[in-house]
C-alpha cells in the first residue's frame, strides 16, 4: 500500500474515533472499505503503538480514553541544513508499511 494511502486511511480512522462515530466494528470496517477482521488488525496495531482506543459498548463506537493528538508522520526541524542527515518517519509509521 502506498504511503499517501496509508496516511488517507490513519487520517480517517483518526478523524472517526475523534467524532466518536465508528459505529461497530462492522459499520467501522465498511467505513473503511475493509473487512471486519482486517479493522481488528490496525485497530490492534494502533493500540500497539500506544494509541489510548477503547470500545463503547452502550454507544457502540470506538473513542480515546485521553485527550491527545495523533501524529502519523514525525518531522523533527533542525537548526541548520545538514545534507548528511535525512528526515525519516516514525518508527510506529515505518512498521505499519512491513
Amino acid at each position: 500500500m502506498p504511503l499517501q494511502s496509508i496516511k488517507a486511511q490513519l487520517d480517517r480512522i483518526d478523524d472517526l474515533i475523534c467524532r466518536r462515530a465508528t459505529g461497530t466494528p462492522e459499520e467501522m470496517a465498511k467505513k473503511l472499505g475493509m473487512c471486519r477482521a482486517n479493522w481488528f488488525r490496525w485497530r490492534d496495531q494502533l493500540i500497539g503503538f500506544g494509541l489510548p482506543i477503547a470500545y463503547d459498548h452502550v454507544e457502540k463506537t470506538c473513542y480515546y480514553t485521553q485527550e491527545g493528538e495523533a501524529q502519523f508522520l514525525c518531522w523533527q526541524p533542525r537548526e541548520a541544513p545538514d545534507k548528511n542527515k535525512k528526515v525519516k518517519l516514525c518508527e510506529k509509521m515505518a512498521s505499519l508499511m512491513t
